[in-house]
């Protein structure tokens, strides 16, 4: 007997989207570094340490890692969960981490009404503008040459 296919509901394609592996070399330079800054912020949490100077020098910039201290605050501040990041070494994003890298591309190109469909059900509404200025003040903190 065939199996019966679930209605292609949003939740439904964002749910299979989320499913596959997403690779972080699949990320533009700037969101992937990002999300590697993310996960050198959780390890420092779990080692208890100031990850202020660990994310400077890796970004070689002040500027980059605090405007990536404000975008994880603005997400533990928004975000309906705790979100979930992979070790440095894995090549693979987490769907937090591939939520977060479709945020920090869609702010890169300046696609307020994508960064809102992107979030839309998932965080309230109200939350989006302050998502939106940090992920915005992220990337630009984190432009590289590529």
């Amino acid at each position: 007997m065939a199996r019966a296919e679930l209605p292609k509901t949003r939740s439904t394609r964002v749910i299979a989207h989320l499913a596959r592996p997403v690779f972080i070399a699949e990320l533009g330079p700037a969101a992937g570094r990002l999300v590697m800054g993310s996960r050198i912020l959780s390890l420092c949490a779990k080692l208890r340490r100031d990850p202020l100077s660990e994310l400077a020098t890796r970004f070689e910039s002040l500027v980059a890692a605090k405007a990536l201290l404000h975008l994880a605050e603005a997400v533990a501040r928004c975000w309906p969960e705790c979100m979930t990041v992979y070790r440095p070494c894995s090549p693979v994003l987490t769907p937090d981490e591939q939520t977060i890298g479709s945020m920090l591309a869609l702010a890169a190109e300046g696609d307020r009404t994508g960064f809102d469909a992107l979030l839309d059900g998932f965080v309230r509404r109200e939350r989006h503008d302050a998502l939106f200025a940090a992920a915005t003040a992220a990337i630009a903190g984190a432009d590289i040459d590529p």
